[in-house]
């Protein structure tokens, strides 16, 4: 997922020395994601404070132009962090920088790069005036870097004094040598001369790292760790740093877990449509080729997994179990009787030529009584289904005239259904309900014919077809 760098500070706020006045004992926990999913990593980061200190070079002026070209020398690493000038006037004063000495690009801009200008109020002499530029320059032990301090304003000087060698050490701690420069138009000569040695008049801001030690709540002790988070969980830090108490930090970083859900299982019969819908989540994904809220047909019982999507990106998943009832209902010949092959269910047997339901029929075995095409409408678990219609053609004998002949197809059916008699002109044409209802007919009056099934739900339903000397019922699933 993304990552956001997000961060904590913590102040030690007990009564502190100077030592620690001077350091400040800030401590900051950084973390590049406290939004994630299980199993993903995240990375956090101790910035430990740092010690504060100041070097001085001198406020006796005696000398001015706009600004001045001077060098540090880090004798251990530090970082400067501003600097304080002794203008002669309100002005504005830009802070450039180069990570070599300055000499040879006085009158040129390669290689320096602008900090950032601030317009300042000039105190009075002999007083420092704060220049609030943000330097934020790290210099590397044993490295001598060039400063360009100068007004941008031709009207106003920069205090200076006259040096004694270019290059020389003016001033210096244990930790930086102030080393003597130039004095010159604003910007970078101008064309104009460039006066040395001259010495910058103001005070040098800058910081030094100080000793620190960790403990992590994971038991590492390093100023970063990176950690797989499967839950969420709150890590701790012990920060312990030269001049300042114990500091502990902590952040959670917390898990996001969809509550995904894929619904209850559903029950269906054979050629009824179902409409899986998940929650939880922001998107949703199925398996089996499943649109989450588009209905479907299900050929057969299966289970489907959806996976749900939030806004963070994380995923969660659950399973539905959609159970198909499908009704046996084949129909065994025994002479005259007609068995229904479906055990344990409610029958209803039905007159395939009148149309009609026979009264008082309702076992799982008839014994027909006269010629014609019988039926049986089976009903088991809450599902009805039925048969093909059985061709009585003479009672006392048994005589197949042809009952496959009659093919359909494609069936199932998206919409047009195809119907070849084999031969036997087909009269009528009707469309049955599963409850043996007319929903449609027509009168082909052709040995092959078609019927248009697109305006009917998705379901099951048998297509009545009658010859000139026969009547067949047969089933179709329309998708």
């Amino acid at each position: 997922m993304k990552k956001l760098y997000v961060f904590l500070s913590f102040l030690f706020t007990a009564s502190l020395s100077i030592q620690q006045l001077a350091a400040q004992c800030n401590i900051q926990l950084l973390v590049s994601d406290s939004l994630v999913c299980a199993g993903d990593s995240v990375t956090l980061t101790v910035v430990p404070p740092s010690q504060a200190h100041q070097l001085m070079s001198t406020l006796v002026a005696g000398n001015n132009h706009r600004g001045n070209m001077f060098d540090i020398r880090a004798l251990n690493t530090v970082t400067i962090t501003s600097f304080d000038a002794h203008p002669m006037g309100n002005t504005t004063i830009a802070v450039y920088y180069r990570p070599t000495p300055f000499a040879g690009f006085e009158n040129s801009s390669n290689g320096w790069t602008l900090l950032g200008t601030a317009a300042v109020t000039a105190q009075p002499y002999g007083t420092l005036t704060p220049v609030p530029v943000a330097v934020n320059v790290t210099i590397p032990a044993g490295q001598t870097y060039g400063f360009y301090v100068t007004s941008t304003n031709t009207g106003v000087s920069l205090n200076y004094s006259d040096g004694a060698s270019q290059g020389a050490v003016y001033t210096s701690d244990s930790n930086i040598e102030f080393l003597q420069g130039v004095g010159l138009e604003y910007p970078f000569a101008n064309g104009g001369g460039v006066f040395t040695p001259r010495i910058w008049n103001g005070r040098i801001n800058y910081t030094t790292p100080v000793t620190t030690s960790y403990l992590w709540s994971t038991g590492d002790t390093t100023t970063s760790i990176s950690a797989e988070v499967t839950a969420t969980t709150s890590f701790a830090v012990d920060v312990n740093t030269s001049g300042c108490a114990t500091q502990t930090a902590v952040q959670t970083v917390v898990v996001s877990t969809p509550p995904v859900e894929a619904g209850a299982d559903v029950t269906v019969c054979e050629g009824e449509a179902v409409t899986l819908s998940g929650s939880g989540a922001v998107s949703y994904s199925w398996t089996n080729g499943v649109t989450d809220s588009v209905s479907f047909v299900p050929q057969a019982s299966a289970q489907y997994t959806v996976t749900g999507t939030d806004s963070a990106g994380c995923t969660a998943t659950d399973s539905v179990t959609v159970t198909v009832n499908m009704v046996d209902n084949d129909i065994s010949v025994n002479g005259f009787t007609l068995s229904a092959v479906a055990s344990g269910a409610a029958y209803a047997w039905y007159d395939c030529n009148s149309n009609s339901l026979i009264s008082g029929a309702a076992a799982q075995n008839y014994t027909v009584t006269a010629n014609g095409s019988y039926a049986v409408i089976v009903t088991q678990d809450g599902c009805t289904d039925t048969s093909s219609c059985e061709l009585i053609t003479t009672i006392g004998v048994e005589e197949n005239i042809g009952q496959t002949a009659i093919t359909l197809s494609p069936n199932p059916t998206d919409g047009i259904l195809n119907i070849r008699s084999g031969g036997q002109v087909v009269h009528q044409v009707s469309i049955l309900g599963v409850n043996g209802q007319v929903l449609g007919s027509s009168f082909p009056m052709a040995e092959q014919s078609s019927i248009d099934l697109s305006g009917y739900a998705a379901g099951v339903y048998f297509v009545r077809i009658r010859t000139e000397n026969e009547t067949y019922i047969r089933k179709v699933i329309r998708r």
